[in-house]
């Protein structure tokens, strides 16, 4: 069994990186939802998956991005618990290749919604 933590951010430039470093003591796994950040957050947390990266711990931190002003809670939730199932039936493989966070999560309602967060590199 993994444990999955969800965490939706926006603006959170502030706290988001300790506040994802200490979850990531007792979290298998993190999906990250930052809804219209207009800060250094998406920044950060790409920082934070490269780190992982390096430290072989592969797709430990996923993220999706949703813009616009409106925080539809459903709809958001519902893009990160299949973020999270993804991680969870990927297992083992999908964390060593890094499959987790290379490709952005398709939103079923509005696909301009998964977009990589600013300054985000490729991989």
């Amino acid at each position: 069994m993994k444990v999955v933590g969800l965490m939706a951010a926006r603006n959170e430039e502030w706290c988001i990186s300790l506040t994802l470093r200490a979850a990531l003591m007792w979290c298998d796994a993190i999906v990250v939802g930052l809804h219209a950040c207009t800060d250094r957050t998406g920044d950060i947390v790409t920082e934070i998956i490269h780190e992982c990266d390096e430290d072989k711990h592969y797709g430990k931190v996923a993220w999706v991005e949703y813009s616009g002003g409106t925080w539809e809670e459903m709809a958001h939730r519902q893009g990160m618990l299949g973020r999270a199932r993804e991680i969870r039936t990927l297992g083992g493989e999908g964390m060593k290749t890094g499959l987790i966070h290379e490709r952005p999560l398709s939103h079923h309602q509005n696909p301009s919604m998964a977009a990589k967060p600013k300054n985000a590199k490729a991989l």
